[in-house]
């Protein structure tokens, strides 16, 4: 039977997808919490009351370019992130062609971006469990890249290693490219794109 395409609309819930605890903080894996944290500052959002603890984790409403969006930190592992996106969706009617999640990616080259609708979770565990937990692989993606180890090293430390002393200085050019990539999918129109931006090369 032929699977019927759905179109990805205009995204109404972003989910950064990471691990809590100082254990994780600042690794490959939390780079989605890295570029919050930068576009926190960079769109004021960081003034007192405006988190508000629901949903397996944080969240808020935020309005760009005329359009309301709900930004959503989940505070499970990153194995259940799905727990806590289906929880706001559900809260605030929101469809899986609405949703968006921003997460790590072994197989984009760091330096690179990727947003596409419906590309599958590719082995990575919290949009895996989006995945589940919508019940669908139709909803988007904005892929953050990390590359894959060097050297055969497995893949499942290095995620959970810090940026190295090569990738460090390029961090705050790739928030700024990854919130640039975000903004303009949060103002597109509802049919459906892929997009893939090389930032940089190192």
């Amino acid at each position: 039977m032929k699977r019927k395409q759905v179109q990805g609309a205009t995204p109404r819930l972003v989910a950064f997808l990471g691990n809590p605890g100082s254990r994780y903080e600042k690794s490959r894996h939390n780079v989605a919490w890295i570029i919050l944290e930068d576009l926190s500052s960079r769109w004021d959002l960081e003034r007192p009351n405006q988190w508000k603890e629901k949903f397996h984790g944080r969240f808020l409403k935020h309005t760009i370019r005329g359009r309301e969006v709900i930004l959503l930190r989940p505070d499970t592992y990153m194995n259940h992130s799905g727990r806590s996106v289906r929880a706001a969706a559900d809260f605030f009617n929101i469809q899986p062609q609405e949703v968006l999640v921003i997460h790590d990616d072994l197989d984009t080259a760091f330096g690179t971006v990727q947003l596409l609708f419906a590309g599958g979770h590719r082995g990575q565990n919290g949009a895996r469990s989006v995945v589940q937990h919508l019940g669908t692989t139709d909803f988007w993606h904005l892929r953050v890249g990390i590359g894959r180890p060097p050297g055969g090293r497995d893949p499942a430390a290095w995620v959970l290693e810090r940026f190295d002393q090569n990738e460090e200085p390029w961090i705050a050019e790739l928030c700024s490219g990854t919130t640039g990539a975000l903004e303009r999918a949060l103002a597109s129109e509802a049919a459906p794109k892929e997009m893939t931006e090389t930032l940089f090369m190192i």
